[in-house]
């Protein structure tokens, strides 16, 4: 007997707005934080934004200026999702990170447009793909992930699905084991670098300043 499984999902009407507990903010913890900074003499800085992905762009800018002031290659991107990623290895490996909040079609089209308005400017395409273990609404297969990676890259034989079973995709519970073993494989021992000093607030304030009109992430100190 053949199963049938939703492709979509018609949500009732909401009946009200509520904080999310994973990635909102209540405004109510405002008041708190301005009397502790006040009290300890710390300053308030203020980062919004409304979508978890929105900051993403941002991020990925920030590092590859970054590699470039270092005098590193700024022509890998690595992309991350969910809990499955490595930032301290794609800052030692001198990678461009990007993170998709799930391996979801809204993420698929979010990093195809960073990489389309990125001209470009990666030669090699890194991907970890979170497994949810259920075939979910929404849910964008193996295929197109690696079908976004062959249309933007030149050199296919370095386009790596990092770690992840194919074949049982998205119930390969083995992933978070499996990539960065991989990863290192990947970029290769001529491609680790010692790690350069932390990147600091300042650095990032000067980037908004200059640059925050092409972000979706509103910076106020």
């Amino acid at each position: 007997m053949g199963k049938e499984y939703r492709t979509d999902w018609k949500a009732p009407p909401s009946n009200c707005e509520a904080y999310e507990a994973e990635w909102g903010y209540a405004d109510g913890l405002t008041d708190d934080i301005a009397r502790f900074a006040k009290e300890h003499g710390f300053q308030i800085k203020y980062l919004d934004y409304v979508h978890p992905e929105d900051a993403s762009p941002l991020v990925a800018d920030v590092y590859r200026q970054r590699n470039e002031q270092l005098r590193r290659p700024t022509d890998s991107i690595l992309v991350e999702s969910f809990v499955v990623m490595e930032p301290w290895l794609a800052i030692r490996y001198s990678l461009t990170p990007f993170w998709a909040v799930f391996s979801i079609k809204p993420s698929l089209e979010r990093l195809r447009e960073y990489l389309k308005a990125c001209h470009g400017a990666f030669r090699n395409g890194f991907m970890i793909l979170f497994c949810s273990g259920v075939n979910s609404v929404g849910l964008a297969g193996v295929d197109e992930w690696k079908g976004l990676l062959d249309s933007h890259f030149p050199r296919k034989e370095r386009n790596l699905l990092l770690g992840v079973d194919e074949s049982v995709f998205p119930k390969d519970f083995g992933v978070p084991v499996r990539y960065q073993p991989e990863l290192a494989k990947a970029v290769g021992e001529e491609a680790q670098y010692v790690m350069p000093p932390s990147l600091g607030l300042a650095e990032l304030e000067r980037y908004m300043a200059q640059n925050s009109d092409h972000y979706k992430v509103h910076y106020k100190a």
